[in-house]
């Protein structure tokens, strides 16, 4: 019996002593998978999204999910306790449109909608994304005049 433990003892320690992580919650997502239909800048985008803005995101409890892209507009999907957080505005604009923006010269803005269904409603009808465009343009100004006036 003591033989054991000092065998289970051993395991743990040389685990611990590699500096592995516990878990690996490496996910794939399939959101933004990069398919042969996708466009360069869509798969730009995706990788964007996988790379640099998904952990970040999910360093702080939340997660998003790629919708599409219409017309220069990035639609996500805010998830987990990014949903609803009245800091995910300021994220999505501070943080996930300027980097997309930075990146992607096509990115014009992002628009974060709440479901499947409105993201369905915004692109079919073009005026409503057109629309949603120009309301996020005009949110980027907004923001950052706020934004010079804090700093």
């Amino acid at each position: 019996r003591q033989p054991l433990v000092f065998k289970v003892y051993s395991t743990i320690t040389e685990f611990f002593a590699s500096e592995k992580p516990l878990f690996d919650n490496k996910v794939e997502s399939k959101d933004t998978t990069i398919t042969e239909e996708d466009s360069e800048v869509v798969a730009m985008i995706k990788e964007l999204i996988d790379t640099r803005i998904r952990p970040s995101v999910q360093d702080d409890g939340g997660d998003i999910t790629y919708l599409g892209f219409h017309d220069g507009v990035v639609f996500l999907q805010m998830q987990g306790s990014c949903s609803g957080c009245p800091s995910s505005s300021a994220t999505l604009k501070g943080g996930i449109e300027r980097m997309l923006q930075h990146f992607i010269s096509e990115v014009s803005g992002v628009v974060a909608v709440d479901s499947v269904e409105e993201y369905e409603k915004l692109v079919k009808s073009p005026a409503e994304s057109k629309d949603a465009a120009k309301i996020q343009s005009i949110n980027r100004e907004e923001f950052e005049k706020v934004e010079k006036h804090i700093n």
